[in-house]
């Protein structure tokens, strides 16, 4: 098995049309009128923050067998390299409402790198910046939205402590219902 360095860092402005790409590729993979629907309703809200996990090095093509070795911008010092190619994205965002708190969303892993611990590091990255970048106090909510065709996406964020705090079916266009699941985790050092 080979390895390479997949960096996570904070996304900067040129990263967004790969974030973009990768965002979309996520949500049609499960089903279209859900894709249209997240896409043209979720994506309202005024990022605050992103996370990418940068490939860094000669490009991967053929991911099969191949280990990412993933480190963060706070624990290496990495210099600009060519070519690099964005794998994954996660986004926090003002928490709607009268209470203070963040929104988790559009967490995505480009299909061929799933299950190799990127999410997770991309989840780790966020939550870190939450704690200490955000401004918020302890004891404020982050909350995210999950359809349930996203198993592995619900399974990775209980897995890091967020709880389910409900579910229902969301209208999604054509006729069609999605099945949501409300996460939520409380703002707090572990």
């Amino acid at each position: 098995m080979s390895e390479c360095v997949v960096l996570v860092r904070q996304a900067r402005p040129e990263d967004q049309d790969a974030r973009v790409t990768l965002v979309r590729l996520g949500l049609a993979e499960y089903n279209f009128p859900a894709f249209l629907y997240f896409f043209l309703q979720e994506k309202v809200r005024d990022e605050w923050v992103g996370f990418v996990a940068e490939l860094r090095g000669p490009l991967v093509h053929e991911p099969h067998g191949v280990m990412p070795y993933v480190v963060s911008e706070l624990d290496a010092d990495f210099a600009p390299v060519t070519p690099t190619r964005i794998l994954g994205t996660v986004s926090l965002s003002a928490l709607w409402g009268p209470a203070d708190g963040l929104w988790l969303h559009d967490l995505t892993v480009h299909p061929q790198w799933r299950g190799r611990g990127l999410g997770g590091a991309l989840l780790q990255a966020s939550w870190q910046w939450a704690l200490r970048g955000s401004g918020l106090a302890e004891g404020a909510m982050v909350e995210a939205l999950v359809s349930r065709l996203q198993g592995s996406a619900a399974a990775l964020l209980h897995e890091q402590g967020w709880q389910t705090r409900g579910s229902y079916r969301r209208p999604a266009g054509a006729g069609t219902a999605l099945p949501v699941l409300r996460l939520s985790r409380i703002l707090e050092a572990t």
